[in-house]
């Protein structure tokens, strides 16, 4: 059985855990994508050129390792086998190419009718997921022996129609989820096999007979805006989906005809995200900036780069994470890289922080909607709950206006007095 490896026999890259992060990446031309590999202090960036590049890094320097000129126009997506050993790459000449062992193994040429926009790995070194900008999704077994390059597509959902934007798959439940610049939340069912419909891609998919079922399994309703990215947190019970217009949407799992709750707190479009943990979200946003969002309760918790420039910054189009690291670049030549492990660490004694301050002066703007039976109160209940108080009120104003002191205008005050308390009702909830 052949023995696979990023690179040759001949060069074997590190992984050794870094004491802080190494230093940006600094190219000619523009990079579209930029990737951590899983299991070795190696990044793998492409290009508007076409370019595929990988850099091994320490903390002192990086180092091109590797460089590869399959595509023919820009190469819009790269991603990682989860061992490491595979590098698959998409370009918006309509072509898929999978690197290993330090070459080009194999390349897909009008895998898609139109340019590939994201590349999604799902198992076995060889199982893809592919989307492009007609809103087409295939899935690719690479396993499967045949000259034919249509063999190798096993599955397509033709649901979407305008760019995919984002594929993230449930491992628990193999159901792929994707975003759309037509406003849509996808979710594919992509277990049902003729062979075993309760597991994903078992058997032989090459056999005679052994075709492959996919199926849509939700279709959320139109956003009306422009979906950009996706994370799946909370262990699986909430799906987080960004928009061109700055707007994190959360969709419980399982109910995905529309969001129970959006947050707002983003001035822009939110480019890309990537989850953390199971509780935080990194967002990458058109202003420059990259914030960390509490996923609930719904806030922005700090401001990656708060050094960057407000007047020479640029959109973050791409963001990569590996541990402590991230690894983002903003449409243009450089791949900036942050240790983020003191933003976990800042203790709760000290004194706020710029960035602290400036989260919580944009937490202002979080619209959060109240779950569960607050979500479920209608304004009848509401109006009758005022009501209930008004004798107390009257009570309570007894030619005393709403500051403790007399006041011979009675009705005046009375009248600010209800509309002050009103104000603080609704916004209490």
């Amino acid at each position: 059985m052949e023995c696979y490896n990023l690179f040759s026999e001949n060069y074997k890259p590190q992984d050794e855990e870094l004491r802080h992060e190494p230093p940006d990446i600094f190219l000619k031309d523009q990079i579209f994508d930029v990737k951590f590999s899983p299991t070795a202090n190696v990044l793998a960036l492409s290009q508007v050129t076409g370019h595929v590049r990988l850099f091994s890094y320490n903390e002192e320097a990086n180092q091109e390792v590797l460089a590869f000129t399959h595509h023919k126009a820009s190469c819009r997506a790269v991603e990682f086998s989860d061992d490491g050993n595979f590098l698959f790459t998409g370009s918006s000449d309509n072509s898929i190419g999978i690197i290993t062992n330090g070459e080009l193994l194999f390349q897909v040429k009008n895998a898609h009718k139109a340019p590939i926009n994201k590349i999604k790995y799902i198992e076995n070194n060889a199982v893809i997921a592919t989307g492009d900008d007609d809103g087409l999704i295939k899935i690719w077994d690479f396993r499967i022996s045949s000259t034919k390059t249509n063999n190798l597509c096993v599955a397509t959902f033709t649901e979407n129609t305008d760019t995919i934007t984002d594929i993230v798959l449930n491992k628990e439940t193999n159901l792929l989820l994707s975003t759309s610049n037509d406003g849509f939340l996808g979710v594919f069912d992509i277990r049902r096999s003729s062979l075993n419909p309760d597991s994903l891609f078992t058997g032989n998919l090459s056999e005679p007979g052994a075709k492959f079922k996919p199926s849509l399994y939700a279709l959320s309703d139109n956003m009306d805006e422009e979906l950009t990215s996706l994370c799946i947190v909370k262990n699986g019970k909430k799906v987080i989906v960004a928009s061109q217009e700055g707007t994190m949407m959360l969709f419980s799992w399982d109910w995905f005809g529309d969001c129970n709750d959006r947050i707002t707190a983003h001035p822009c479009c939110i480019s890309t995200m990537v989850q953390y943990n199971e509780d935080i979200i990194l967002t990458g946003c058109d202003d420059g900036y990259v914030r960390a969002v509490n996923i609930l309760p719904n806030r922005i918790v700090a401001i990656i780069n708060d050094d960057a420039d407000e007047e020479d910054s640029l959109p973050v189009s791409k963001i990569a994470l590996k541990n402590n690291f991230i690894a983002f670049t903003c449409n243009d030549e450089m791949v900036r890289i942050y240790d983020i492990k003191n933003y976990e660490d800042q203790g709760s004694d000290e004194e706020p922080s710029d960035i602290e301050q400036e989260a919580a002066q944009t937490n202002q703007n979080v619209e959060e909607v109240k779950e569960d039976s607050d979500a479920d109160k209608n304004w009848e209940d509401l109006e009758d709950e005022m009501e209930s108080s008004s004798d107390d009120d009257d009570a309570a104003f007894a030619g005393v206006n709403a500051y403790g002191g007399q006041d011979a205008n009675w009705t005046k005050n009375k009248s600010e007095f209800e509309r002050k308390k009103r104000q603080d009702f609704f916004s209490s909830l």
